[in-house]
């Protein structure tokens, strides 16, 4: 393996592409099957590899695998393609066919080269789509008339709500896609409410799963004051189909089919391909299924990019003549197929942040976004609504910046109720609970947000500025304050804890009361743990792009860091961390990386 590690395009994707050295030992274990020493197969393995590692499912022999190779060092880089290509037979040991059972596999028609594993997770998924786009509908005759006039009717609700409700009910099978605030959890309610108020359908036969904890956790909130939801099972897609950590599989699969006859699985955009295909299979063809996202949202972290490859950037909305009635005429196609509706007026952002996040969102990079100096930072955070640009040019204005923002969003009046909370005991909540509630409002209604976790700008160094104001503003105080932790510092968990029911992105405030120190956290109500018990966790006062999404705050604060990685900042990370607020956004960096992250949209390679 040493003789990989001393090639200076492998070094290369280590050091500028962050390729992790488990590929290097992996393509080292390839070659040994190729029995061909061919430097040509060795870069394009290593090309197959750093596309997985940035979630793309398979390599496409096209522009972009030219760019990729000389950014890597590679000279002649289509030269080298070309030439693999022509010659693939030459590897007949290690690639093969779609039905071979070698460890890549390469689609000849379509120039698409994977590793064995993810093309029959996207095989697998791909005929399951496709097999539901062509199912017989659910419901028909009088029933159908039913719905119709119940839409008709609810004069609060958007047409393209409206269609997306028809849908879900009627079609074995509908993909819902749309922005923060366009109503995609307003439509689960209704369709959920139809199905057992208006179908009699029994609730435990509808099942609302989520990749999340979390976002699982908001879904039950949303219900929570609604009897006929009882016994609907909301949970995470592992929990739904049993996952088995000591074996590593799901209890419900393939061959054992979940026994639900409504499934609506949300947020979509952080499922990775192999575990869509776990709950895909694990689906019934006789069970309606719903999927929901946001198709221009950061895709998951693993590789797919599902819902984004089945909605192309150029979709519009068509409808058949069945939704005359609910949707403007001009939306009726008779050809239409009713498979997705792409949801489109938001409901929860300021006109301002709504504008700037659809120009993003379309690579448009003159935007015209104003940008604010320091002096009047003060002034435009008081603002109830604003979106600005700030260009911070310094890492001594960078911390400034944090700071003022800090100072801001935890007054002088945060300190008095954490003074207060601490004279009192939990054991008499009802005497603590306004304090607690008015500390979790405080913490939850801002946010800073960043691409990255670790260096000068990112999450780390940014929660240790804000920690360390926040330790001086508690001197003098009746608060002690601790090396590590100590009251009024936000926190999110970072692991699932189904004992505790504390999930991966649940966010609170550590408090001290009389008794000492907890964590206290609000989900379906307001609970407070020992922070010795807690799962892992992290200070929250800024958090990742990607722990964000499902997430919402009167205000944001979005840092592009000065050091710039395409993995780091992309048109997809700014779009999600914008629209993350509903009043105001302060985006602090240049001009210029704003536009890079504009121009550098995410394009995650598959056949989907």
């Amino acid at each position: 393996m040493n003789f990989l590690l001393e090639k200076d395009y492998v070094k290369n994707a280590i050091e500028q592409f962050e390729l992790p050295l488990f590929y290097i030992y992996l393509i080292n274990e390839i070659l040994k099957f190729a029995e061909v020493n061919d430097e040509k197969l060795l870069i394009i393995l290593l090309a197959v590899s750093s596309y997985l590692h940035y979630g793309s499912i398979c390599v496409r022999k096209n522009q972009n695998l030219y760019n990729l190779l000389s950014k890597l060092g590679i000279i002649e880089p289509t030269k080298i393609v070309e030439d693999f290509f022509s010659s693939i037979d030459r590897y007949k040991n290690i690639i093969g066919e779609w039905n071979e059972n070698k460890p890549l596999i390469y689609v000849k028609e379509k120039e698409l080269l994977y590793f064995q594993k993810y093309f029959e997770n996207e095989r697998i998924v791909k005929e399951n789509i496709y097999r539901r786009f062509n199912l017989p509908e659910v419901l028909g005759g009088e029933n159908i008339e039913k719905l119709r006039n119940f839409l008709i009717d609810d004069s609060g609700l958007d047409e393209l709500q409206k269609a997306a409700i028809f849908l879900g009910v009627t079609k074995p099978f509908l993909i819902i896609s749309g922005g923060p605030g366009t109503g995609k959890t307003t439509i689960i309610k209704h369709i959920v409410n139809y199905l057992i108020e208006i179908e009699n359908y029994n609730a435990s036969k509808i099942a609302i799963t989520t990749p999340t904890g979390k976002a699982a956790e908001r879904i039950k909130e949303m219900f929570k004051t609604q009897k006929v939801s009882n016994g609907i099972e909301i949970s995470t897609i592992h929990r739904l189909l049993k996952y088995n950590f000591f074996t590593e599989s799901f209890f419900y699969n393939k061959n054992n089919k979940l026994p639900h006859k409504t499934i609506i699985l949300d947020e979509v955009s952080m499922v990775d391909i192999i575990l869509l295909r776990h709950l895909l299979e694990a689906v019934s063809f006789n069970t309606r299924l719903i999927i929901i996202g946001d198709k221009d949202q950061l895709p998951p972290v693993g590789a797919g990019a599902f819902i984004s490859r089945l909605i192309p950037p150029n979709f519009t909305n068509k409808f058949s003549l069945k939704l005359q009635g609910i949707i403007n005429e001009s939306l009726i196609d008779r050809n239409a197929k009713d498979n997705v509706v792409l949801l489109q007026r938001s409901f929860r952002s300021v006109q301002e942040i709504i504008s700037v996040s659809n120009s993003v969102n379309n690579g448009v990079c003159d935007i015209g976004i104003q940008e604010v100096k320091k002096q009047k930072l003060k002034e435009i955070f008081s603002m109830d609504s604003f979106i600005y640009l700030y260009d911070y040019k310094s890492f001594r204005a960078f911390k400034e910046l944090i700071v003022l923002w800090i100072s801001e969003f935890f007054p002088p009046e945060y300190i008095r109720l954490l003074e207060k909370v601490r004279n009192k005991s939990i054991k008499d909540f009802n005497l603590v609970e306004e304090e607690v509630s008015n500390i979790l409002e405080i913490v939850e209604k801002k946010r800073i947000l960043s691409p990255v976790n670790v260096g000068l700008y990112g999450c780390e160094k940014i929660n240790e500025i804000a920690k360390n104001y926040l330790a001086r503003k508690l001197e003098g105080t009746s608060c002690r304050v601790g090396e590590k932790i100590f009251s009024g510092l936000p926190v999110i968990i970072n692991k699932n804890d189904y004992n505790l029911e504390l999930f991966n992105g649940n966010t609170g405030v550590i408090l001290e009361f009389k008794e000492g120190i907890k964590a206290v956290f609000k989900t379906d109500r307001i609970k407070s743990y020992s922070v010795d018990i807690l799962p892992a966790f992290d200070i929250a006062f800024a958090i990742s792009v990607h722990k964000s999404q499902g997430s919402e705050y009167e205000k944001v604060l979005f840092v592009i860091p000065e050091v710039l990685k395409a993995s780091v900042l992309s048109r997809q990370i700014l779009y999600t961390a914008i629209t993350r607020a509903k009043k105001g956004v302060l985006i602090a960096g240049s001009h210029d990386n704003f536009v890079y992250a504009i121009k550098n949209s995410i394009e995650r390679e598959s056949d989907i």
